[in-house]
């Protein structure tokens, strides 16, 4: 119990460290005025960090009890759709604060509008993060709870030390660079990890169809429309009006592929099992 539980309790106080480090930075070195226009800006991607946790507290115990059984390949339809329904959900929403930033900001006075580019950066590194899918739980899940504290101690150390060499340069934006380094340290170290131990990757004909169909309806969109309108509230406005239609639309006509909709009938097999269990 002991050596599971101690390096999770030790890299969940890394991980809150990781999130509130570059802010202190800040502070120290820079001021409290920067440390507050930085906070404003991290604080957009909050919210599809809630959506992410949400679809992990759902795959977490699913996949520890997929491990136990021994089904491999449940384990990796798990992962990969996991990764899939994170990345359609939270791409959009990272997309257009990476090519739209300044309206979002302006919400907060014009102050702010210095943070565009530390929101581009941190929006862009969420992106990959995403697209690597729950590899910490993963992780987590197969008993490897030293390998995830490994890689949050990486992601703090690389998060520090750069934050102490760009921060009094480049400022707020040295931040961001700092803080998305640790993002990429975090999630593509971890996904190589499950990769050569479980066997497991996120990609698929469904991964292909989810970043690309994301990344072009609000990637190039968000370009597309802050190069004709501006980098205004009504461009966004106009992205919603247009992209998200038009997303819905891609993703009704791949649902099954994926795995949006559910095919009726039987239960799965995994269903089966329990019923024969219970």
């Amino acid at each position: 119990f002991w050596r599971f539980a101690a390096p999770r309790g030790l890299a969940s106080t890394l991980q809150v460290t990781v999130l509130w480090a570059d802010t202190i930075v800040i502070g120290a070195l820079r001021g409290p005025e920067d440390a507050g226009v930085y906070a404003i800006a991290a604080r957009f991607l909050v919210v599809g960090s809630l959506v992410i946790g949400a679809v992990l507290q759902v795959t977490g115990p699913r996949i520890s009890r997929l491990l136990t059984r021994g089904d491999d390949e449940a384990v990796q339809a798990t992962f990969r759709t996991a990764t899939w329904w994170v990345v359609w959900l939270v791409w959009p929403m990272y997309l257009v604060l990476a090519t739209l930033p300044e309206p979002m900001l302006l919400l907060f006075g014009e102050d702010y509008l210095p943070a565009a580019s530390t929101v581009t950066v941190l929006a862009l590194a969420m992106c990959v993060g995403a697209a690597c899918g729950p590899v910490d739980v993963v992780l987590l899940m197969s008993g490897r709870s030293w390998l995830s504290l490994g890689n949050w101690a990486a992601a703090l150390v690389v998060d520090l030390g750069l934050a102490f060499l760009l921060i009094p340069r480049y400022g707020i934006l040295g931040a961001a660079i700092a803080w998305a380094a640790s993002i990429l340290v975090r999630n593509v170290g971890p996904l190589f990890q499950v990769r050569s131990v479980l066997g497991l990757d996120p990609f698929g004909l469904g991964y292909a169809r989810a970043t690309l169909t994301a990344g072009i309806v609000f990637g190039g969109g968000g370009l597309l429309v802050r190069n004709l309108l501006g980098a205004r509230l009504v461009s966004i406005a106009v992205l919603l009006a247009v992209g998200l239609p038009l997303y819905g639309m891609l993703l009704h006509r791949w649902r099954h592929g994926l795995y949006v909709s559910a095919p009726q009938g039987p239960t799965t097999r995994d269903e089966h099992t329990d019923e024969v269990d219970a």
